[in-house]
């Protein structure tokens, strides 16, 4: 999965080889714990969704890359 923020930066996320996801909605149920986890913690809202992809990859054996979008104006 690729997304696409609005400042060009782009989140990559993909399975590692071998790793199957028998339970997709496990993973989406830990991502949404992690975001409401990290609103509590009072984490920048900008940084919520990456740091929350970060540690569900983690979790599941996913690859997750965010790369920096273009300083172009």
């Amino acid at each position: 999965m690729i997304v696409v923020g609005m400042d060009g930066t782009w989140h990559v996320l993909s399975r590692m080889p071998g790793i199957s996801i028998t339970d997709p909605r496990a993973v989406f149920y830990d991502f949404i714990g992690e975001f409401q986890r990290l609103r509590q913690d009072q984490v920048p809202v900008s940084e919520r969704p990456h740091l929350a992809t970060e540690r569900v990859a983690r979790n599941h054996g996913l690859l997750y890359d965010r790369l920096a979008g273009s300083t172009d104006e």
